[in-house]
């Protein structure tokens, strides 16, 4: 996923913005999964979750599926090589597959951290959000700051005794 998702996605954004999205996505998926199993474990009393090592980068890849899902909806992917579907819809079926894999297997059960993929997801979501968001603030500040001095004065009076002139302008 990584090669096929993420290479596409590098090329769109720049190498730099596609480290700090894979980098920081992984670091948020990972606090949602301690969180989560911190949150398990309080409740439930249970310490076995604290237990079970985590190892990998599928936070990353997942929050990176979600990014080209929401990129490249309409890109059509053959979901196991036979069926033709939408990137929406290909990462729609595979958060779909980690909530229910999450509710079956438990949050400690299994040897994959359901959890994480979610957190990934859920972090890509927040990432996705507020980069944008940041991103309109700075191009607002380059359109203000290109056009915050710049004023238009016509003056087309005719001053008396003198002849007709073209329009003048300044600034």
């Amino acid at each position: 996923m990584l090669w096929f998702m993420g290479a596409e996605l590098e090329t769109r954004w720049g190498t730099k913005s596609f480290l700090a999205f894979y980098i920081v996505n992984g670091i948020g998926a990972a606090l949602i999964y301690i969180f989560g199993i911190a949150m398990y474990s309080y409740f439930s009393g249970s310490q076995k979750g604290l237990l079970v090592p985590v190892v990998g980068a599928s936070g990353s890849l997942f929050a990176l599926m979600l990014a080209y899902g929401w990129l490249f909806g309409d890109r059509v992917i053959y979901f196991f090589m036979v069926f033709p579907m939408k990137a929406r819809y290909f990462v729609m079926i595979l958060g779909f597959i980690q909530v229910s894999s999450l509710l079956t297997s438990g949050v400690v059960g299994g040897e994959v951290a359901h959890l994480a993929h979610l957190g990934g997801i859920l972090s890509g979501i927040v990432y996705i959000f507020f980069w944008g968001l940041y991103k309109t603030r700075v191009q607002e500040a380059k359109n203000k700051k290109k056009t915050r001095n710049l004023r238009l004065i016509v003056n087309n009076e005719e001053q008396e005794g003198s002849k007709k002139r073209d329009p003048r302008y300044w600034n």
